[in-house]
């Protein structure tokens, strides 16, 4: 029996809610196709489709509250955009394994894969570091059961509901699990013809650190320096709004950042000083892809800003990229705008 058909049905009935504005786009193109165009453009596709069957899915402790409906229609959207893969709906899934045990068959995800005739298993860990969601996928192809593939995706949760605070999951699950794929199919280009927000390549993780404020006693002080405490974080806060949209990077917001240090027993951040080896470790430990230091070196002119881009390495940080502007006046102003100059040189060259 071809239980493809069925599954088609299944489905095409298999109606998921997502609440989020930005998901609109996907749907609203379908809206001027007849319902005989829709079904027959839907069996042709469901017919070409990679069959994606999700097996265990862990969830870390700080997505205790994340619901099973919410991963699943994630997982599910992710599949229906690629326009090559195509998730079993869970309903389905447990059907079978309902079935299974009945005929006291042993339902693991090598037979449920063989069951419903999936192509390929996908197993996910969940895990959520203050603002920042990282989806971890192990994709085993049923075809070469020896063969599995990994890929990490991560995403920034920015939206809480007014009322509760409550954190809204959607948006950031679909975009880490859009990422998760890409990297473990190495297929960049997955998702990279689609619109707007819903466009999405794999991305490097990067912490903003600390800028090395460096005064010469001989020349007359400044308030930059002397309100270095505040100047310091002001610059990690413009780095931030400057490339938290990048599309090849996913960027820790400083409380992000704050928790992954606290993890390591460092608790007070002092944005004013260059990275120390405790913190090359913590970056290693946690898997953090890319760092960005800099200095503030006063000098005759005024003040010279470098802002670097660093490969986190295991033991050091490699240059990858660095830019310099010069500050002519002891203003928070020019300090930001040369903060903003520098990373849109690095980060978005022309």
């Amino acid at each position: 029996m071809n239980i493809k058909p069925m599954i088609v049905k299944m489905l095409n009935s298999h109606k998921i809610k997502i609440l989020i504005l930005i998901f609109l786009s996907f749907f609203i193109s379908f809206t001027s196709e007849s319902e005989a165009q829709k079904k027959k453009k839907n069996d042709l596709d469901s017919n070409s489709r990679i069959l994606v069957l999700l097996g265990n899915v862990e969830l870390g402790p700080e997505v205790h509250d994340l619901e099973a409906s919410k991963i699943e229609a994630g997982l599910h959207l992710a599949c229906e955009l690629s326009k090559k893969f195509r998730l079993i709906p869970i309903t389905v899934r447990d059907s079978v394994i309902n079935l299974m045990l009945e005929q006291k068959k042993d339902p693991t995800a090598e037979n449920l894969a063989k069951e419903l005739q999936a192509d390929k298993v996908y197993f996910a860990v969940i895990n959520r570091l203050h603002n920042m969601l990282r989806i971890d996928l192990t994709a085993f192809d049923t075809k070469a059961s020896k063969k599995k593939y990994k890929g990490k995706g991560y995403a920034n949760l920015r939206y809480r509901e007014e009322k509760t605070n409550k954190i809204i999951y959607d948006p950031a699950l679909l975009k880490a699990f859009q990422r998760a794929m890409a990297d473990a199919e190495n297929d960049s280009l997955l998702f990279g013809f689609l619109e707007d927000n819903l466009k999405v390549y794999p991305a490097a993780s990067l912490i903003i650190g600390g800028i090395d404020f460096q005064e010469d006693k001989t020349l007359p002080s400044w308030k930059l320096y002397e309100k270095k405490v505040v100047t310091s974080f002001d610059a990690t806060e413009i780095i931030f709004n400057e490339i938290k949209d990048h599309p090849k990077f996913a960027v820790y917001d400083n409380p992000s950042r704050d928790s992954l240090y606290s993890l390591f027993h460092m608790h007070i951040v002092e944005n004013y000083r260059p990275p120390t080896s405790f913190e090359i470790l913590a970056l290693n430990a946690m898997e953090v892809d890319y760092y960005i230091t800099g200095l503030l070196k006063r000098v005759n002119e005024g003040a010279l800003l470098e802002i670097v881009l660093c490969k986190v390495n295991k033991k050091n940080l490699e240059v990858v990229k660095s830019e310099k502007e010069m500050i002519y006046e002891d203003s928070i102003e020019e300090f930001r705008a040369a903060v903003k100059k520098s990373i849109r040189r690095i980060f978005y060259p022309e």
